[in-house]
């Protein structure tokens, strides 16, 4: 079962986090964590319940910043 948008934004402060850690920029992080939720929100019908949606999160945050 896809996890609902607001589900998702509980995990946004976390997000954020990484993608700060990641890239060591405020801005860059806040970049990144919009363009993290648009992937998730364009990709939730595809999520099929593998992983949690926070560690589903995570990969699109990390794919984002390596991007």
């Amino acid at each position: 079962m896809a996890p609902r948008l607001e589900e998702l934004e509980t995990h946004r402060k976390a997000i954020y986090g990484h993608c700060y850690r990641m890239l060591g920029s405020v801005v860059d992080a806040d970049d990144a964590v919009q363009e993290t939720m648009v992937r998730a929100w364009k990709g939730l019908e595809g999520f099929d319940g593998r992983s949690s949606p926070k560690t589903w999160l995570y990969r699109i945050a990390t794919n984002v910043c390596i991007d």
